[in-house]
């Protein structure tokens, strides 16, 4: 497994905000990096690498901009 970083901040009610990922995401995406690498299924493993690349993409515009 690679290793991941991620650029977040937190909103008035603590909850994390991920640039480029509506709240619904960011929960999906917590949601499957708390599973086991060795027990995540295919579909899982595309939409976290999806999740985590649509991520990547606004954290790295928001950077540049």
């Amino acid at each position: 497994m690679s290793t991941r970083y991620f650029e977040f901040t937190t909103n008035a009610k603590g909850m994390i905000i991920l640039p480029g990922l509506s709240p619904d995401e960011t929960f999906e995406l917590e949601q499957l990096l708390h599973q086991n690498d060795d027990l995540r299924s295919v579909p899982d493993r595309v939409r976290l690498d999806a999740l985590c690349e649509k991520h990547c993409r606004a954290a790295k515009s928001s950077v540049a901009g």
